[in-house]
């Protein structure tokens, strides 16, 4: 199968077919024009088990702990795998020994559509005679609000009633033959050590619960310990593999200074926010032997005045704290809606040994940890140890830092007298990608840790052009379809929330085709399904960013899901309003704007945006999986979106000090300006004027549109710049000197990209300068009480209940910095500015900006791409 120019290779379906569970090597030979050929090094290839094995395979469960044994023959095995799932997550144990270095997995999933499996080499762990095979199991979001489970009906927080666990191992042995061993009702189970588990809150780890030699010993040998399992029968769909990267810790920090002693406690500060967890280590004095100690870990991303952590989503955010506890039953009473504990707990009795802990089945969004001890007393009360006797247990803390393991793309290093403020928010961005990959694009590590589609469309060219995210961005495609394949209908009924319904007619008619707020989708509040339609646009977005950045690996995939994506745009069409030919209704807005708002984005320009960007992005697919016909439809269509936009939300306030709105569009915010750029939805005649505004409007606040210019006239090619200091003609600024975005979520992600193709990098490298308020600089000065020199990019603009951690500020702004300043362009440009999809990485254009140059001392970067 020969293939030209850089195009990649689908193995075909009959050839598949023969391969079917079995392992197998392959190699590739490449040759270059003059005839000269070279083969590759041999690799592996394994095969899923059919289906029918995974039938065979039982769903088992009831206990935190699983055994189970497999006695091979006494002769070589040469190869070994284990292809396990967990619902929600699990741990393979093989001899004593952990199985592979991932955490959490086999990932989320829609799970009465499919539950992914996860493959593992077994060949160094599998032994002639008796194997010990253990699993530990975990909730993750399997039964998290009792969708799936019912735990709070039956009272089982722990999660024995309804964790499962399924398990195919296969070795080829040389005596005989190929081996087959699976889960079933001869395994044993216990409930073990971690007493509770729960993503949000926490995990609590009973040392006195412990049982060494669990995943050692035959089962004959903990014959005593151990009960039956329970033949579990989950609401469980198809078994698929887990394709995209796993979890795995990426990095580990050291505390930044020693603890802070506040309180009897004491406060570790990692220098870093961060997703992940910690390694708690500990060797008692005698002085504290047998007694029964309960340390507790409570991470937080800010300090309290006093010094201790402060998490503020715990209790209950909402309501004014009306719950205490974040319980199922307050949840049904509609009592609270967002809840992290973020607190991790070890119960252990003093010995004189060395103690080490590590959560298995949690992590939290955080930069500080607060270490409180308490005795555990006879009558169930709780003491809190003095800090001199919790300095007896000689305690060391590293944080760890994991995230669904990426490979790194693009680096970037600038000095000189930009280099402080623009190095600080392309770290701080990179940090915000990094903590929101955990299995899926979340939208923050502590409070939520949920597919929020917004956030993951908007900040998906950015992800992919910094890592890898072709088979991480694949796997959430996959999901968004098959929340689409369940429906809307399909949902559980709660006190607060149910199917959706439609005044109009049938809503599984109604609403084909469409997908959810939030990826897998569980139940609102978290969240609506139908989702918004700015929100729902990510299904189209981040298939189209794939094209951009990856070419021809991402066709294969963009054929699988073409069907889901049209079937999502004839739901958009539904909505489509017929006098103007947009739709223009069912959009969040441009969500967070900086407060308060005086040039407001109205939502339906927010929703014609974004069904006009969905458009010219279904086109460019179309073309690039060969489907001509439909590729001139989308065409067609988005011309006449464009003139239709022009048309509806042109405002022609093109006389300067009027008393009408700003010029250009609706009420001339920036945001809405930004959009009729990035469409090309301007006409010649006005883009300099719109330009204009725009700039005018970042160096103030409430300028209004701009005199003393001849505008009215087509604009060279590239627009002039206006100048990046403030105009006389402009009015002052009106939050002191500097530019500034007065914009949210929407408008940061495209108005670097509108300023860079009209060459106005000056102005973007301005705003990113700026450390006032409104601004990402001030985001990283610790304003509102935060710390100082932060790290991550922020929910909102200025610190009230939100996360410190978010990435929906920063789609667009590391874009700038690496193409502007560094002169790593990407493909990304302005939908009318570009007729082609990407090249998948194969050219890189190499062009720091002027205004970049001018202000550097030195600077050093790399570019790579799926591709290399």
């Amino acid at each position: 199968m020969p293939a030209d120019n850089g195009t990649s290779l689908v193995v075909p379906d009959r050839i598949r077919a023969a391969l079917q569970g079995a392992s197998h090597t392959w190699r590739v030979e490449a040759c270059n024009r003059d005839g000269d050929c070279a083969w590759s090094h041999p690799q592996a290839l394994d095969m899923a088990p059919p289906a029918e094995a995974w039938s065979k395979a039982m769903w088992i469960g009831g206990g935190g702990q699983l055994r189970g044994d497999w006695e091979l023959p006494d002769c070589e095995i040469s190869s070994a795998r284990a292809y396990a799932t967990g619902l929600g997550a699990f741990e393979l144990h093989v001899n004593g020994e952990k199985v592979g270095d991932h955490y959490s997995d086999p990932g989320e999933a829609v799970y009465d559509q499919k539950v992914l499996f996860v493959t593992f080499d077994l060949s160094a762990h599998l032994r002639p005679g008796m194997n010990a095979i253990g699993a530990l199991l975990g909730n993750s979001k399997w039964g998290y609000l009792d969708i799936f489970t019912n735990r709070s009906k039956i009272g089982d927080q722990s999660g024995d009633s309804s964790r499962a666990f399924k398990l195919i191992m296969t070795a080829n042995t040389s005596c005989a033959g190929d081996l087959t061993k699976s889960t079933g009702p001869d395994w044993k189970s216990r409930h073990g050590p971690i007493v509770y588990d729960h993503l949000w809150h926490g995990e609590i780890y009973d040392q006195r619960q412990q049982l060494d030699g669990w995943d050692n010993l035959t089962l004959q040998e903990l014959a005593a310990t151990w009960s039956p399992v329970k033949v579990m029968s989950p609401r469980a769909g198809e078994v698929y593999p887990a394709l995209m990267p796993p979890i795995r810790v990426i990095q580990t920090f050291e505390p930044a200074a020693p603890p802070k002693r506040v309180a009897n406690s004491l406060v570790f500060d990692f220098g870093q926010n961060m997703a992940g967890f910690c390694t708690l280590t500990f060797n008692p004095s005698p002085t504290l032997v047998d007694r029964v100690l309960r340390i507790e870990l409570k991470h937080a991303e800010i300090l309290t005045q006093n010094g201790s952590a402060d998490n503020f989503y715990f209790p209950g955010m909402e309501f004014g704290h009306a719950s205490k506890t974040c319980d199922m039953v307050d949840w049904y009473s509609n009592k609270w809606y967002e809840c992290a504990n973020q607190t991790d707990a070890y119960v252990f009795t003093t010995l004189e040994q060395r103690y080490e802990y590590t959560p298995t089945f949690t992590y939290h969004g955080f930069r500080f940890v607060q270490l409180t001890v308490f005795e555990m007393l006879p009558d169930s009360k709780h003491s809190r140890l003095t800090l001199e006797d919790v300095d007896l247990l000689n305690v060391s803390l590293v944080a760890h830092r994991a995230n669904s393991d990426l490979r790194p793309l693009t680096t970037l290093s600038l000095k000189g007298e930009v280099s402080h403020t623009l190095q600080q928010i392309y770290n701080a961005t990179l940090a915000s990608h990094v903590s929101q990959l955990w299995s899926i694009p979340t939208d923050c590590p502590q409070r939520e840790k949920r597919g929020w589609m917004g956030d993951a469309g908007i900040s998906s060219s950015s992800l992919q052009t910094f890592y890898d995210a072709m088979s991480f961005h694949a796997n959430f495609l996959r999901l968004i379809a098959d929340n689409q394949h369940k429906g809307c209908t399909d949902q559980p009924h709660t006190t607060i929330y149910g199917p959706c319904t439609h005044p109009g007619g049938d809503p599984a008619s109604f609403f084909n085709g469409s997908v959810p707020d939030v990826v897998p989708f569980a139940t609102g509040p978290y969240g609506g399904n139908p989702g918004t339609t700015d929100w729902q646009a990510s299904f189209v977005t981040i298939a189209r960013n794939s094209l951009l950045h990856y070419g021809d690996l991402a066709i294969p995939l963009l054929r699988e899901l073409f069907d889901d994506l049209v079937r999502f745009m004839t739901y958009l069409e539904r909505l489509v309003d017929k006098e103007t030919g947009l739709l223009l209704q069912g959009a969040r807005g441009d969500w967070i704007p900086v407060s308060p708002v005086v040039y407001a984005t109205p939502t339906d320009e927010v929703a014609a945006f974004f069904h006009t960007l969905c458009v010219g992005y279904m086109a460019e697919i179309s073309e690039a999986i060969g489907d001509q016909a439909s590729a001139a439809k989308y065409k067609i269509r988005y011309q006449a979106n464009v003139a239709a936009y022009h048309a509806k939300f042109f405002n022609n306030a093109t006389s300067p000090g009027s008393n009408s709105p700003r010029c250009c569009y609706s009420a001339g915010s920036q945001t809405s300006n930004v959009f009729a750029l990035q469409l090309g939805a301007v006409p010649d005649r006005f883009l300099n004027l719109t330009l204009a505004t725009l700039v005018a409007s970042i160096y103030n606040r409430t300028a209004g549109t701009p005199a003393n210019l001849n505008w009215d006239q087509p604009s060279p090619s590239p627009s002039p710049s206006p100048s990046p200091s403030p105009s006389p003609s402009w009015g002052e600024p009106s939050w002191g000197p500097g530019a500034h975005m007065d914009v949210g979520i929407f408008g940061t992600t495209w108005i670097f990209e509108v300023l860079h193709a009209h060459g106005l990098d000056s102005v973007g490298i301005a705003i990113l300068e700026e450390r006032s308020y409104p601004s990402l600089g001030y985001m990283l000065d610790g304003a509102d009480g935060a710390e100082a020199n932060g790290t991550t990019l922020w929910e909102g603009w200025t610190a009230g209940t939100e996360s410190r951690n978010h990435i929906m500020f920063g789609g667009g702004v590391n874009l700038f910095i690496a193409g502007a300043v560094g002169g790593l362009a990407g493909e990304s440009k302005p939908f009318a500015a570009t007729g082609a999809v990407g090249t998948g990485g194969r050219r890189v254009l190499v062009q720091p900006a002027g205004a970049g140059m001018g202000r550097l001392t030195s600077a050093g970067g790399s570019r790579g791409s799926a591709v290399g």
